[in-house]
């Protein structure tokens, strides 16, 4: 068998270029014209290999996705449906860095992936070098003219977008410039603050900083200094105020805070609002505390000082008082066999009950707050639960019965969170 001479030299300018330009790769800017890339690992399509000049003329949408990304993978049914109705104008190529035998045995098994046609790229290294990024899904958006026009999220991927940009019209679009991840280690506001500086204390609110990803918190109590660091970045204002109930663990749920407030767009984003990147913007901030601590390492003090700041910035007033409340009391009771409610239930699975309680303090806003001050992590306690089950006090109970444990309900003095205009 003879090799064809011209076509073994272009393999082996192809692969040499290849390697090459891997190396070479520096990410594009909004505005860059992309270049000319041939991509040969393709999964679920007939096409061997693809270029960038094949999909030229059209709107490009390349989808960065994961199998561990549920958002990605209804996403993907999504793209499916706009690039059938927008091919003319429209080519969406997903893309992941994962291996063809990974995403072939996901992709088969899925009930969501399995029917589609859409092809995908599966073990990249090109595309993530040139569009770099940390949170999925993640879109890019190339124009008509091959050049990048946007890094979005996956909620600018509808049919009222698309169609303003395929006939050119103007788009506010928030970019997604999420390239960084924020080392908690070291301090938020000033990096040259170390436990060997001259110690000196300092706290501050920071806008939205749109390249990092958020850090829902961080507090590093320094007994050896005596002193204490809290800090959050790109996080809501709940998110914020909820930093400072780290000495109330029964404050971390949201049925225990009160909001008084006239405008609550602020504190929460809903779709009505528009687009979350939007909302993110202009109701996400950063805060750090440095601060001292007395001898004992009581952190009230701090917490106290971080609500003063945020009350004082945001226009809030906030307070934390005691007050009984109705709430379920977990008790000991005689062992039984009680079995909770099982219609329209499928199937039960086995759940720590410290876990369990958390669960249902945390979803079930319509029950009252359960107080647990018997059972610990440690203690390995399982009851059997459903998530499917509608949970009312007597279905908590029959839960609870067979490891001889009910829920009592009484007025229990708890904290309340208050936030006022």
């Amino acid at each position: 068998m003879k090799i064809n001479s011209k076509i073994a030299g272009a393999t082996f300018v192809m692969l040499l270029f290849t390697v090459m330009a891997i190396a070479q790769i520096k990410p594009l800017k909004q505005g860059d014209a992309i270049p000319e890339i041939t991509i040969n690992q393709l999964f679920n399509s007939n096409l061997k290999s693809l270029t960038t000049g094949d999909m030229k003329g059209k709107t490009i949408i390349i989808d960065f996705w994961a199998t561990w990304c549920s958002g990605c993978i209804t996403g993907l049914a999504k793209m499916e449906k706009l690039q059938q109705k927008y091919k003319d104008d429209l080519f969406i190529l997903p893309v992941t860095n994962q291996s063809l035998e990974v995403v072939s045995k996901f992709w088969r098994k899925n009930h969501i992936t399995k029917p589609l046609k859409l092809p995908t790229v599966v073990g990249d290294t090109i595309l993530h070098k040139l569009f770099p990024h940390i949170g999925l899904p993640h879109l890019i958006w190339i124009d008509k003219d091959g050049k990048l026009f946007a890094a979005t999220r996956s909620e600018y991927a509808n049919e009222n977008e698309i169609e303003h940009l395929i006939n050119g019209k103007s788009v506010s679009w928030v970019q997604d410039k999420q390239v960084k991840i924020y080392d908690n280690s070291k301090p938020l506001l000033r990096s040259q603050v170390t436990a060997d500086s001259n110690i000196f204390f300092y706290s501050g609110i920071l806008s939205y900083i749109p390249e990092y990803r958020k850090v829902s918190g961080y507090t590093v109590v320094d007994t050896i200094h005596k002193t204490i660091r809290i800090s959050g970045l790109n996080i809501s204002i709940l998110e914020l105020y909820h930093l400072t109930f780290k000495h109330e663990p029964l404050l971390r749920y949201s049925k225990t805070w009160k909001l008084l407030v006239k405008d609550g767009s602020r504190l929460k984003y809903n779709r009505s609002q528009g687009y979350s990147s939007a909302w993110a913007v202009k109701n996400r901030y950063g805060y750090e505390l440095y601060w001292p601590l007395p001898s004992t390492l009581n952190i009230d003090n701090a917490m106290q000082k971080m609500r003063n700041d945020l009350d004082s910035y945001l226009g809030y007033t906030s307070s934390v008082k005691r007050i009984k409340l109705k709430s379920y009391i977990l008790v000991k009771t005689v062992r039984t066999n009680a079995n909770a409610p099982k219609a329209s239930v499928k199937q039960a699975y086995s759940i720590p009950l410290t876990d369990f309680i958390e669960r249902v303090n945390y979803d079930e806003k319509s029950l009252p707050l359960i107080i647990n001050n018997l059972v610990k992590e440690t203690d390995l306690v399982y009851v059997e639960y459903s998530p499917e089950q509608r949970l009312s006090l007597e279905v908590l109970n029959a839960i609870l019965a067979p490891k001889g444990f009910m829920l009592k309900e009484e007025l229990y003095e708890r904290p309340l969170f208050e936030l006022k205009d």
